[in-house]
């Protein structure tokens, strides 16, 4: 009962961590490209 009760709930955790994660890249990537597009 307990390892059929995790499955669930750990399946949504992994999908919002993982989205989590490419809002972070993407947030990143755009600084980045934001700051190289600047002339120095």
């Amino acid at each position: 009962m307990e390892g059929k009760h995790m499955d669930p709930d750990q399946d949504p955790n992994l999908q919002h961590r993982l989205g989590r994660v490419d809002n972070v890249q993407w947030v990143a990537g755009s600084v980045v490209s934001l700051l190289d597009g600047i002339p120095t």
